[in-house]
């Protein structure tokens, strides 16, 4: 999608047809608590990039259909183009859509946004604009920057893009991704401050007190540095 002439367009379309989208996987959502007896509270979406705006706009059709409230929203690097209005949280995930919503931006400013989105926001590798390894070049990736040469642009911002569903994976399995609480310089952590830490991922809980975090992670897997947490 993102290394194709014809992204643009395909990317436009699918952002036409978030309300329709959106406003279906909403109505499953609801079939699903009214006819099978499923609990909003255990509903958990986990979406990447356009997805993760998908889920957020499926939880507000939910609480306007279903008079309810979706238990937890993950937004995995929520897309940025087109959702870069600041004040436009009827049209981008944001802390409202669930009970809990949180982020992990991997590539903030270009496929990722940089707005603070959830109840918690973890900025992975100091800020979140690139992810390490995503510049290392294999022999097949050469061979594609031969075909398109505009891929030496793209190919590492679509793998920061993409690391944060790695991380997400990761954390099912090992949870070693620990953050530190940080301040922010506008929507962006300025300094991270160590005196909250919570963990990245599946089994991430809402905080009371601070709602930004940063994360260092490593270049290949696992990315995580631990320690680890409980698997629950």
């Amino acid at each position: 999608m993102y290394s194709r002439s014809g992204s643009i367009s395909l990317y436009a379309n699918a952002y036409c047809n978030l309300p329709p989208v959106s406003a279906n996987v909403a109505l499953f959502l609801c079939k699903l608590c009214t006819s099978n007896g499923v609990k909003s509270d255990n509903i958990h979406i986990i979406g990447h990039s356009l997805g993760a705006q998908v889920g957020g706009i499926a939880g507000r059709n939910f609480q306007q259909n279903c008079n309810a409230t979706i238990g937890r929203i993950t937004g995995l690097d929520a897309a940025n183009p087109g959702f870069i209005c600041p004040l436009c949280n009827n049209f981008r995930l944001d802390w409202n859509d669930a009970k809990f919503v949180d982020i992990i931006h991997t590539d903030v400013f270009l496929f990722g946004t940089p707005l603070k989105s959830g109840d918690i926001d973890f900025f992975v590798n100091h800020g979140g604009p690139f992810q390490p390894g995503c510049f290392d070049y294999t022999n097949e990736t050469v061979v594609s920057l031969l075909e398109d040469p505009l891929l030496i642009l793209l190919m590492p911002v679509a793998c920061s893009h993409q690391r944060s569903c790695y991380f997400f994976a990761e954390s099912i399995i090992l949870n070693d991704f620990y953050a530190t609480s940080c301040s922010l310089a506008g929507n962006v952590p300025l300094q991270c401050l160590y005196i909250d830490r919570v963990y990245m991922g599946e089994y991430c809980k809402k905080r009371q007190a601070y709602d930004i975090y940063g994360v260092s992670v490593k270049a290949e897997f696992p990315y995580g540095y631990g320690p680890r947490g409980p698997l629950y």
